[in-house]
């Protein structure tokens, strides 16, 4: 590969489509294991539930390639969100794209003074020490990753923070910190592993602005203050 060919990092597809066999081979075996289990239920149970009592009452020569279909489908789903959640990075010599979520993110090379992973997050780093980008690499090969980042002459800087030491778990109220910025955070924290992806982005910028790099470690906000070598 040489620097002009662009190359992108994404979950295996290998993955995806074991998912979707996966819950097609579950929907195989439900087919058969359902009559026999609603028969034994019927011994324990004064009424079986109404999908249930009309899966019983198919043929398992029915009732065997429903179930099947049934488990691709919910397979090609699971598949599909898995996709759509996963980090895709696309590197080429002059930028990165990164799509998750179906939100794009496009970051100039030249705007990049480090690049790493912490410990299962991708952070890029920006020449004044800010971060320009976190999200999850936990569905993609860190190993394939850093060698199209390196590839293309990014400036990897390994699996740990270079900042490590500068972080610091976040306490409300604790006086390291302006008033602005706790209540920022308390905001941020409420935000976290919720739906509000675009809310929580902005919140973690604001902080940002207001001199404070943030990041999630062991269901906790952990801060590091900008400006300190």
């Amino acid at each position: 590969m040489s620097r002009s060919d662009p190359n992108t990092v994404r979950m295996p597809r290998t993955v995806l489509v074991g998912l979707v066999i996966l819950c097609g081979a579950i929907g195989v075996a439900a087919g058969f294991a359902i009559p026999p289990l609603t028969a034994w239920a019927t011994s324990f149970l004064p009424g079986l539930p109404g999908p249930l009592e009309l899966a019983a009452s198919l043929p398992t020569v029915w009732l065997v390639p429903i179930m099947t279909v049934l488990g691709l489908a919910i397979g090609v789903w699971l598949a599909t969100q898995a996709d759509n959640d996963a980090l895709s990075v696309r590197v080429d010599a002059d930028s990165l794209l990164l799509t998750a979520k179906k939100r794009e993110r496009y970051v100039a090379r030249d705007d990049i003074a480090a690049v790493f992973t912490d410990p299962k997050d991708l952070v890029l780093v920006g020449h004044d020490d800010r971060e320009l980008y976190r999200y999850s690499v936990a569905d993609i090969s860190t190993s394939h990753l850093e060698h199209a980042l390196r590839g293309h002459d990014y400036p990897w800087r390994g699996t740990t923070d270079p900042h490590e030491a500068q972080f610091r778990r976040w306490i409300d109220g604790h006086p390291d910190l302006d008033p602005d910025v706790n209540k920022l955070l308390r905001h941020r924290g409420d935000l976290v592993g919720g739906d509000e992806v675009a809310a929580l982005e902005e919140a973690t910028a604001q902080l940002q602005d207001l001199g404070v790099v943030v990041r999630d470690r062991d269901k906790q906000q952990q801060y590091r203050k900008l400006g300190r070598g």
